[in-house]
């Protein structure tokens, strides 16, 4: 993960079947009722927190779009909130970008040691042509100009 690009938001990309495989870690392949590692346990869960807060801080970071030429842009950090008990004082805290990574890098790093599987080379998705399609008729349409209510 140390190659990560953080504009292209590959933590995100990689995520999904990451997730999955460690999901199904977690599931044990004698079933219902066969003992976890809680050590193997406790890293795919951090794991998977960590990709998840990665992915959020970067995609954050890198703003939203609401539709087509509608961006969502922050006008300050993103604050997480730690809600941990009813009753009691949400901690606070927020996460850089740099932070987001290396955050993941250490997850990673001790989910491998425990032998859970992570992708060494980024996942490459590949959009349908239909989806290719759609968007440059999409473009087409916004490069003719802003539409005239009636």
């Amino acid at each position: 993960m140390k190659d990560l690009a953080i504009d292209d938001l590959r933590a995100a990309v990689a995520g999904r079947a990451a997730a999955f495989r460690c999901r199904r870690r977690l599931e044990p392949a004698g079933g219902p009722g066969t003992r976890v590692d809680p050590e193997v346990d406790v890293a795919a869960r951090t794991t998977l927190a960590a990709l998840g807060s990665a992915a959020a801080t970067l995609a954050f970071e890198a703003g939203a779009d609401l539709r087509s030429r509608c961006l969502l842009w922050p006008d300050g950090p993103m604050i997480w909130e730690l809600l941990d008990r009813p009753g009691e004082e949400h901690e606070t805290y927020s996460l850089t970008t740099e932070g987001a990574v290396q955050l993941l890098d250490d997850a990673v790093e001790a989910a491998l040691q425990v032998g859970l599987p992570w992708p060494a080379e980024p996942i490459v998705l590949e959009p349908s042509q239909e989806l290719v399609k759609l968007v440059r008729l999409s473009q087409q349409e916004a490069a003719k100009g802003p539409v005239e209510a009636s």
